[in-house]
């Protein structure tokens, strides 16, 4: 993604993009499994105080992020953006439209919020200057049919309900060196649900309306960030994430449900030449972004809205990049270990008649375990207009025992008019 000097709801632009331009790209990705083509137009306008961008995309072959649904069983199409932002002054700036949303520390993927998360029909406000930042948006996720519990066994009907989120952070500059902040993110949902104006005002805390009124159709999350840049260029950052945090024993066993990124990265020269590199952790367990109710599950589509890989795993990942000129060649590596949990999993406990119920005690990584290395290679050539991308690795699946290999290879051209 672009560098950024602060998490912000508003999507970074190109500062390339003057007054108008337009984006034409095309990706191909091959692995062991799926083959997918991609092709994307962007369309951007840009004036003093107003940003367009328009960018419809297509798909043939399979992935896991939107859209999901194919037409004629062979090609995939929507819109990922179509939003407009208008800048008050330097400081503060509304956004209006669709768009995806990310929010963290991490240049790779966040918790709360993920770029690779499904688009998002919002309207926000962005206020930023040295030492603050504050965001907020609320956005409506449309209707969908569920039963009114997750619970396997549920006997009640599939009804029509409505689903609703709202956001909000706060982050404080320190010292130009150090960052923290927290943010807020509610979903609420449910047939006849109406959007909660207690969740549209962006200075309250979401969570002490759900507490005081138990209610069983909103998720809240909250997030924990930071940053920190040392003397020596060398940044360290960290995400926390608490879907559900139990500060009293639980009659049915119900464990935290939290996430977890720490990372550092630094950009050097050596031997003249620029070099970055990038080294994190990161850890989910079992029930995050999962809930009681269908429509309060952290996803859309039946995508999370937050990290891409869902609840349930662990991952080291490494990223050292070199460039040359108009060239940039970088390896990378990860460590994968996913549980079988997934977001889509039933709710271990029924909202009713739940005291014979508890939760399993395997919270992470449970059940059987797969394991994965995987080692890269990619490449970047920038050159005016023109950029082309390409990228080659191999997958060591380690568990379970006797799992084949496997491989990826992309290739991919933008230009820009």
């Amino acid at each position: 993604r672009q560098d950024i000097t602060y998490p912000s709801i508003i999507p970074q632009i190109e500062e390339s993009t003057s007054r108008r331009n337009i984006y034409l790209s095309t990706i191909a990705q091959v692995t062991d499994t799926n083959r997918l083509l991609t092709a994307d137009i962007e369309v951007v306008f840009k004036s003093k105080k107003m940003l367009i961008c328009l960018n419809p995309v297509g798909k043939f072959g399979d992935d896991m992020y939107y859209p999901v649904r194919k037409f004629k069983d062979v090609f995939r199409s929507d819109f990922l953006r179509a939003y407009s932002v208008y800048r008050f002054n330097k400081q503060n700036a509304m956004i209006l439209g669709r768009t995806p949303v990310e929010f963290g520390e991490s240049p790779r993927y966040n918790l709360i919020l993920d770029r690779w998360g499904v688009p998002l029909e919002l309207i926000g406000l962005s206020f930023h200057n040295q030492r603050i930042n504050f965001n907020f948006f609320v956005s409506d996720l449309g209707q969908m049919i569920a039963k009114s519990s997750a619970f396997r066994g549920d006997t009640t009907k599939p009804v029509l309900g409505s689903r609703y989120l709202s956001f909000h952070a706060l982050d404080f500059n320190l010292f130009n060196s150090f960052r923290f902040g927290f943010a807020e993110a509610v979903i609420l949902g449910g047939k006849n649900q109406t959007l909660n104006w207690y969740f549209v005002n962006p200075f309250l805390i979401y969570y002490a309306n759900q507490f005081n009124l138990r209610q069983k159709n909103s998720n809240v999350m909250w997030l924990f960030h930071f940053r920190y840049t040392s003397p020596l260029n060398i940044g360290a950052y960290g995400e926390f994430l608490i879907d559900d945090y139990q500060y009293a024993p639980d009659k049915q066993g119900e464990p935290n449900h939290t996430g977890l990124i720490l990372g550092m990265e630094s950009v050097s020269r050596a031997l003249g030449k620029p070099i970055y590199w990038l080294t994190e952790y990161t850890r989910v367990t079992r029930w995050v972004y999962n809930h009681s109710t269908p429509f309060t599950k952290w996803m859309r589509y039946g995508i999370p809205l937050g990290h891409p890989y869902g609840p349930d795993f662990e991952m080291y990942y490494g990223f050292l990049s070199v460039a040359f000129g108009n060239l940039n060649i970088a390896l990378e590596f990860e460590n994968l270990k996913k549980g079988e949990a997934s977001i889509n999993d039933y709710w271990p406990v029924p909202l009713n008649n739940s005291g014979e119920y508890r939760f399993p005690k395997d919270n992470f990584l449970s059940g059987n375990v797969k394991v994965s290395n995987s080692v890269g290679l990619r490449g970047e050539f920038k050159n005016n207009n023109i950029t082309l991308a390409a990228a080659l690795g191999v997958i060591f699946r380690m568990k379970p025992r006797g799992s084949e290999n496997g491989f990826y290879f992309g290739l991919g051209l933008k230009y820009g008019l």
